[in-house]
């Protein structure tokens, strides 16, 4: 299980080559820890029907921002399970420059007049569309300035009952950048999930003003990204997809032809879809009729994830005939059990777990987590892609790509049943989201 996530982990931080930021060696180092735990998480989270959507950044930032409240044993076990080489400083430091990172593309706007001719075509396409209207539309739209990207991270210190030291507060609100709630309610947790993901995931957590935890700590990601070459919504009709079931059915398919990075291997296939910001970017993985997601997975850990991808980003691009569904999915997933399968228990033993970095009054089992719980989101258009995700951690107390003059024939790319995604910053390395997609009804 754990060589699983060593290979993702492998595999995104081989996408780091050639970046330059500030701190970037120790933002790969924490961005490979997150998704090697992530990857361990996921292969738990696969063993479930359907479609799954996950972040694994969201995921490691609320463990580590509880590792950093842990104390003794239990903090060793999580940056062992967790596959931390760094120290605590080093992994606090890199946190806020990984969630700085992400942060700056939200910098990049598209060009006004570009966002307001899309607006004035769109509008004169409409049924008894009226001229003058859609120029004003159009001149308002262009004043707005569209962004290319939003990439929203925030983390939360929601205290309820406590005990919780002043040192803790400052270490969440400075290494982390996160807010600090003192008599927090459900409410207003649940209102704060709701603001970060923009209205997309409304309710976290709940509970008795009896039976209130210590305290929440959450993180919530949100990303809205524009294809590089988006898909023209006159080319989107019904084409069969086959999904896990068997019962072949007729889904909402958008096409495109796109020279786009390619790998074709024995089992599945690989193309690389890119946003408007360069750095992002989707990988579609495809397993070959007879193969599963979860073949094409284990080929890809046997194979090496580090060497595919090498051979991934320097193949010479292929002109490639798209064929992708359009799907909105989301869901929830306990994260308890699958953190304990990759040896991750003291934090969940309420005899044992030792937080006494959140306060000194916390003896060994004065604090535990109780659960872990992550809400998703994903929406895949012609446009882009639009995915939130809220991962919630419960502590109690006791209790641009040329063409080829000549272009060859599209190789086509017809994802045309269950298949796997990753959306993937490659500067820092970091897996925003990933999933399996088994139906996109």
């Amino acid at each position: 299980m754990r060589n699983v996530g060593r290979a993702f982990g492998a595999l995104f931080f081989a996408l780091l080559a050639g970046s330059a930021f500030a701190g970037e060696a120790a933002v790969r180092l924490l961005a490979a820890a997150y998704n090697d735990f992530g990857q361990g998480i996921f292969a738990s989270l696969e063993k479930n029907k359907g479609n799954i959507v996950y972040s694994p950044y969201s995921a490691g930032v609320a463990f580590s921002m509880a590792m950093s409240g842990a104390s003794g044993a239990t903090r060793a076990e999580f940056l062992k399970a967790m596959g931390f080489s760094q120290s605590v400083a080093e992994i606090e430091s890199a946190n806020g420059e990984l969630a700085a990172l992400l942060a700056s593309y939200a910098g990049d706007r598209l060009d006004p007049r570009m966002v307001a001719e899309s607006v004035r075509i769109a509008c004169l396409r409409k049924p008894n569309a009226k001229p003058a209207d859609c120029d004003a539309q159009a001149e308002a739209a262009g004043k707005k300035g569209e962004p290319l990207t939003e990439l929203d991270v925030a983390n939360l210190l929601a205290i309820a009952k406590g005990p919780v030291s002043q040192d803790y507060k400052s270490l969440i609100a400075t290494a982390y950048g996160g807010e600090i709630f003192e008599n927090a309610t459900p409410q207003r947790v649940n209102v704060w999930a709701a603001e970060k993901t923009k209205g997309h995931v409304t309710h976290v957590v709940d509970w008795r003003p009896d039976a209130a935890p210590a305290f929440i700590l959450a993180n919530a990601v949100y990303f809205r990204g524009r294809w590089d070459d988006p898909f023209q919504t006159a080319d989107t009709k019904p084409r069969p997809f086959t999904p896990a079931s068997g019962a072949k059915a007729d889904v909402l398919t958008m096409q495109k032809i796109e020279t786009l990075p390619y790998l074709d291997g024995e089992i599945f296939e690989i193309a690389w879809l890119p946003y408007r910001t360069e750095a992002l970017g989707m990988m579609l993985v495809l397993p070959k009729k007879g193969s599963s997601p979860e073949a094409a997975r284990a080929r890809l850990v046997g194979e090496s994830f580090a060497q595919v991808l090498d051979r991934l980003t320097k193949t010479q691009p292929t002109l490639v005939d798209l064929r992708l569904p359009r799907f909105s999915t989301g869901g929830e997933a306990h994260l308890v059990e699958p953190a304990q399968a990759l040896g991750l228990r003291l934090p969940f033993d309420p005899s044992r777990a030792e937080f006494k970095n959140v306060s000194e009054r916390a003896e060994k089992g004065a604090l535990s987590i109780d659960d872990v719980l992550q809400k998703t989101t994903l929406d895949v258009t012609e446009e882009g892609t639009l995915a939130t995700a809220v991962t919630i951690v419960k502590v109690v107390a006791a209790s641009a790509r040329p063409e080829p003059e000549k272009p060859p024939q599209p190789k086509p790319f017809y994802v045309d049943r269950p298949f796997l995604f990753f959306i993937v910053d490659r500067k820092s390395g970091a897996m925003l989201f990933e999933g399996r997609i088994e139906d996109p009804r």
